[in-house]
């Protein structure tokens, strides 16, 4: 096993441990959630952790997610947090929240030495919506969230680090312009603007729901990759997940095919993708270490 491999392992039995303590709460409470992207496929295809990937998504619907806010307030462990897009160092354009061990770090590279942010090893919480009927009205809606997706980015532009002198002046350029309204306006407003859309939208009031989170403006495939069927939702089922179980859409397999199509078949190795090698991982230390140490600099 390569160090890759090695350090992916820990990171994903540090979230199994995070995934157990949700899960509890969840079942104590009467939440749902399901395991989806690549959990949901870890969990169908190799009985738990895609062995290279080194995240967790878990899908709520936005009632639950909202109910299980507060609960998490008095009842997540005392090293545990919620980390969600109104942190103004956060750099989620959609919302959702993660829930991360503060005795840990896990957050990119590139961050390291933002004054305020980090993060510990987490699992993601996203947030699943219902959506309008008809399709005119699904365009209208998609249109407002990659708008507000957009003005999101521009908002939080002094977080995207650049790699070329040309990119950095423009980013400064647009950045100077969005000062009236950074001066007006919080961080996270327009992802609250798309909290607010969202919500409109009950989850079991549709047949379709939404995955707000997924990036629809980069290829035109990206529309379809966050619609799905409700009826693939409308309950869920628990299969095996490394030494636990997990809930998964009751129609996993139409899911999992919508979003992935032939899901069984395993990717080429070089499309294998890990993002670990990118991130400062630390078991022992917290990321708040991280944090005192770049405000020493």
């Amino acid at each position: 096993m390569d160090d890759n491999s090695s350090l992916i392992r820990r990171v994903q039995l540090k979230q199994l441990e995070i995934i157990k303590v949700f899960q509890d709460i969840c079942r104590r409470h009467g939440l749902r959630y399901f395991a989806i992207g690549g959990t949901c496929l870890g969990a169908i295809r190799h009985g738990g952790f895609i062995p290279w990937d080194d995240d967790t998504d878990i899908g709520m619907p936005y009632e639950d997610y909202l109910k299980f806010t507060e609960i998490a307030k008095t009842e997540l462990p005392p090293n545990y947090a919620l980390y969600g897009h109104r942190h103004p160092k956060s750099f989620k354009v959609a919302y959702a929240l993660r829930i991360h061990d503060t005795n840990t770090s896990f957050f990119p590279k590139e961050c390291e030495g933002i004054k305020d942010f980090g993060m510990g090893i987490h699992i993601d919480l996203l947030i699943m919506n219902g959506m309008p009927a008809g399709k005119l009205a699904r365009k209208i809606l998609l249109a407002k969230m990659g708008f507000y997706r957009l003005l999101n980015t521009l908002m939080r532009l002094q977080l995207i680090r650049s790699k070329s002198v040309f990119r950095a002046v423009i980013k400064r350029v647009i950045y100077l312009l969005f000062t009236p309204i950074r001066l007006l306006r919080p961080y996270y407003y327009f992802t609250v603007k798309q909290e607010q859309l969202l919500s409109k939208y009950p989850f079991d009031c549709s047949d379709r729901i939404m995955f707000a989170w997924r990036d629809f403006t980069s290829s035109p495939e990206g529309w379809y990759k966050m619609i799905f069927l409700h009826d693939d939702f409308k309950s869920s089922v628990e299969v095996p997940f490394e030494d636990t179980t997990i809930a998964v859409p009751v129609h996993y397999d139409r899911y999992l095919t919508m979003d992935y199509g032939d899901y069984m078949r395993l990717p080429p190795e070089e499309q294998r993708m890990t993002h670990v090698q990118d991130m400062i991982v630390d078991f022992e230390k917290s990321y708040t270490y991280y944090l005192e140490k770049a405000g020493a600099r």
